[in-house]
């Protein structure tokens, strides 16, 4: 045991720099998210507020009775919405609000640590093929591209889940290369916790049941290992197949003919996610896939092999699948089709890393008779063969010593082998360097890491709430980001007797987005009036036009501007990157 904990401890040590580029984009991340209460997405104060709800629950002794519990932490913060989402993220981010506290800063920096993990998960993808130099640059390029530096500076599902994708599909890979039990539970374990983090990684069950049933590897290890890691992967999925099979109906909406989207079997559908690309990655990025298109077609071309196999292949086949479920889902965004970036990215740096390194090889086999075997050690399935040919070990550079692991550390695969016994091609590494400078100037040139959005002036709005509301009565926030206002008022601790009343929930009956329908309830001033005494509202903060066109909407309005029963006591700018229609939170108090 000590001996297995020594070689561990040499093997992390040997792979410092992917350490450091971990340490390095997640203090990037969080230095330059937004972290007090002024959430930019309208669902990251909700995101956030779910990790609050678990730390309460167990902090106050919900799970005596759960239910119960649930329904009286809604009702005085009806800014959750933990069912409709897995609760992976949620549990992970709990204990760390209990040790540091809770706050939007210890949300955000949960999600800028998976960040980091996609950044390391990079590396660990190319670095046997490209070495560590490399492959820290590649692992940067991944969280460079605008998307992913966007999401990932919001309190949002999609980084995490997308962290989980990369170390689950490489862990299968690497169970592949070499098929110890323990990578292939790994590997389940993460795709797991995938999806319990967000439903849409389901997307990955196609390619394990494809490896783990029908990849020759695979079908020489005992069926035994590979049913008990599909249960386990199985049971995990379970809770959020669960709730969408609950939420079949909002589900079903989202996934099927959404207003302003183009229809399934339409050029416009499947191109629309493909017409993004160059807004999601950049100018650079999008020079990167283009390239490894480029050299895709002439490798096959030239060398008549299919060289997409291992992780190049892996990493190709998830960027597809995620690329068709994605167009199949009516309801689009360009986030939605995050996980299709990196492993795109990811396909054409190891494409262009395999033929760099392969094409010279080629050309002296020509005279030597050794360049087409060192090609298809390059290309070949990862356990095709058990290990390196001789004639390649023992050819070794003394490059190669640089990029190979240390004797104790676990033992590379076989086309892992087969490249580091060659080095890493100089021209693959220089093409990389010269992607990830172009990256980074691209990146501070369009001050993609100064200017992230935010929206301010719902937590001032709930500190003067807290002020001015007498005690153990309720507030009433009617807001676009009425999440924002709820998640400062319960962070700010201050008042823990308040409870919050959400105006689009009682006078207007909305299903999670209006364009899956709204209805008002029909209430006139007088009904509003009867309400806010019934509910013992004594403050009343209103986003200025928000959901104008609604009649209960605008009996609220008149019944505050008449002064009767509540009087104006401040008005709070709206700033930040928000719609123009949210200008101002006008904060009334009742009257005595």
């Amino acid at each position: 045991m000590t001996a297995r904990l020594r070689a561990m401890g040499r093997s992390v040590a040997w792979h410092w720099p992917a350490w450091l580029l971990g340490a390095v984009v997640g203090l990037a991340y969080f230095l330059s998210s937004p972290v007090a209460g002024d959430f930019w997405w309208f669902d990251a104060s909700r995101h956030a507020m779910n990790s609050v709800f678990v730390y309460d629950f167990f902090a106050q002794g919900g799970w005596r009775d759960p239910i119960r519990a649930a329904k009286a932490y809604y009702d005085q913060y009806p800014g959750i919405n933990i069912g409709f989402y897995p609760p992976f993220l949620y549990l992970v981010t709990a204990p760390l609000l209990g040790v540091f506290g809770v706050s939007h800063a210890v949300c955000q920096a949960v999600v800028s640590a998976f960040a980091a993990l996609c950044a390391m998960a990079g590396y660990a993808w190319t670095r046997p093929l490209l070495g560590r130099a490399a492959a820290c640059a590649c692992g940067a390029m991944l969280v460079l591209v605008p998307e992913m530096a966007l999401w990932g500076r919001q309190v949002q599902l999609d980084v995490p889940a997308v962290a989980l994708l990369l170390w689950g599909v490489w862990a299968l890979a690497k169970w592949l290369e070499a098929p110890r039990k323990r990578w292939l539970w790994l590997a389940a374990l993460l795709l797991g916790c995938a999806m319990l983090t967000r439903v849409q990684t389901v997307l990955a069950w196609p390619l394990w049941l494809g490896v783990v049933a029908l990849h020759p590897v695979a079908r020489e290890q005992p069926w035994r290992l590979r049913l008990g890691a599909t249960a386990l992967y199985g049971l995990l999925s379970l809770p959020s197949v669960a709730a969408a099979l609950y939420f079949a109906k909002v589900m079903g909406s989202l996934a099927g003919r959404m207003p302003d989207m183009p229809a399934l079997w339409s050029w416009a559908n499947w191109g629309w996610y493909a017409a993004r690309m160059p807004e999601q990655l950049g100018i650079a990025a999008t020079a990167l896939l283009a390239v490894g298109l480029v050299v895709l077609v002439a490798w096959v071309a030239a060398s008549g092999q299919a060289a997409l196999r291992g992780r190049t292949g892996m990493a190709l086949v998830l960027g597809l699948l995620a690329w068709l479920f994605f167009s199949v889902v009516s309801n689009k965004e360009p986030r939605f089709a995050l996980p299709v970036l990196p492993f795109a990215m990811l396909a054409s740096l190891l494409v262009i890393g395999h033929a760099a390194a392969a094409w010279p090889a080629r050309r002296l086999g020509a005279m030597a008779g050794v360049g087409a075997q060192h090609s298809a050690n390059l290309t070949a399935s990862p356990l095709a063969s058990t290990a390196a040919s001789p004639a390649a070990s023992t050819a070794a550079p003394t490059a190669a010593s640089a990029n190979a692991p240390p004797a104790t550390s676990i033992a590379p695969s076989t086309t892992a082998s087969s490249t580091a016994s060659l080095g890493a091609s100089p021209i693959a590494v220089a093409a990389v360097l010269v992607l990830f400078s172009a990256m980074v100037v691209e990146a501070w040139a369009t001050h993609r890491w100064t200017e992230v959005p935010r929206v301010t002036g719902h937590r001032e709005a709930a500190m003067l709430a807290a002020q001015l509301a007498p005690p153990d009565t309720r507030v009433m926030i009617s807001a676009h980001r009425d999440g924002n206002f709820i998640f400062s008022l319960r962070t700010l601790g201050q008042r823990p007797d308040l409870a919050v009343r959400r105006a689009d929930k009682l006078l207007v009956d909305m299903t999670i987005m209006r364009q899956l329908g709204i209805q008002d309830r029909g209430l006139n001033d007088a009904d509003i009036r009867a309400l806010l005494d019934r509910e013992r509202v004594s403050v009343v903060v209103a986003q200025s036009a928000y959901l104008a066109d609604q009649p209960s909407m605008q009996a609220l309005d008149r019944l505050l501007a008449s002064g009767c029963c509540f009087e104006l006591r401040q008005t709070v700018p709206i700033q930040g990157q928000h719609r123009s229609d949210e200008t101002a939170l006008r904060v009334y108090v009742r009257r005595p």
